[in-house]
């Protein structure tokens, strides 16, 4: 097997295997951030390649992001996640080979991170004995809810609008301050989640007091049943006052009663108490868990 910098050429390759690797797993193979970003220039991206009765074929993929300072973190820091061609019989090897690459390959004074959670992720590292940084929980349950929701006093409900763009990137960067992926967006970010696809603007609800955005529930809808609470944020100076449960439960209606969803995920992260919390006494359960482990401190 050959590793190499993957090219842009590799791109339908690539984009194959990630939804090869989606179909099996249930889930996407990557996370968003990086998928939005596919071959871009700031990502460093390796392949593996495999000939196979003499057909070379592109059979695992390792990406990496670099974010921006962020709490604990403060020269920011680079985040690697891998795919390996599913029930291949070295898979384990690819991941290894890929994560090896990784490590050696990135130099700078930035901290290195590994996003693990499938068997052969966790086999082939397991002999670094790498420290957690960080644990995501993907959280889900049925829909509909069932429960009813009002808005606090003074604050107006509608959808996402053009010209929106620079009062929820401010609002985000609030709620989200000091996170390692949310807290730093900007236009580029927005942008390229605008251009997916699967982006509504009517399941992108803002909650607004007066000419202020202080929160908002973003949805993404996976496929004909599974929808996700894609982004959820209060900010600052208008949480503790029931605004997020009511955001979550409008997200979820709109989930149920527009789309016909019927199942609802979302992730957050496993040591926020508070999130946590709220969502499980509206019903959520853990479904799995990320870990993400130190290549370099």
């Amino acid at each position: 097997m050959l590793v190499r910098t993957a090219h842009p050429s590799d791109r339908d390759a690539i984009e194959a295997l990630l939804d090869r690797r989606q179909r099996t797993d249930g889930h996407p193979a990557v996370s968003e951030h990086k998928a939005i970003r596919l071959l871009s220039p700031e990502q460093i991206g390796r392949v593996v390649i495999e000939d196979g009765n003499g057909e070379p074929g592109l059979v695992g993929y390792a990406v990496a992001n670099r974010h921006p300072p962020a709490a604990g973190l403060p020269n920011g820091h680079w985040a690697v996640e891998i795919v390996a061609e599913p029930d291949h019989d070295d898979e384990v090897a690819i991941v290894r080979l890929l994560t090896d690459t990784m490590a050696d390959g990135i130099r700078d004074d930035a901290p290195l991170t590994l996003w693990v959670w499938r068997r052969a992720e966790t086999a082939a590292v397991s002999p670094r004995r790498l420290s957690r940084r960080r644990i995501l929980a993907e959280m889900a349950r049925q829909l509909p809810v069932g429960t009813e929701w009002s808005l606090p006093d003074g604050i107006e409900l509608r959808t996402f609008r053009p010209g929106d763009g620079p009062a929820w990137i401010e609002a985000n960067n609030a709620a989200f301050a000091g996170h390692p992926e949310n807290g730093a967006l900007d236009d580029d970010n927005l942008a390229r989640r605008v251009q997916q696809r699967w982006f509504d603007p009517q399941g992108f609800l803002l909650a607004w007091n007066g000419d202020k955005l202080v929160g908002f529930c973003w949805t993404k809808v996976h496929d004909a049943t599974r929808g996700e609470i894609y982004i959820i944020g209060i900010v600052p100076d208008a949480q503790g006052q029931g605004l997020g449960r009511a955001l979550l439960l409008a997200g979820l209606a709109d989930l149920h009663q527009r789309r016909g969803i019927t199942e609802a995920v979302l992730y957050t992260d496993a040591d926020d108490n508070r999130a946590v919390s709220m969502y499980r006494s509206l019903g959520f359960e853990t479904i799995r868990m990320l870990e993400e482990l130190v290549l370099r401190a």
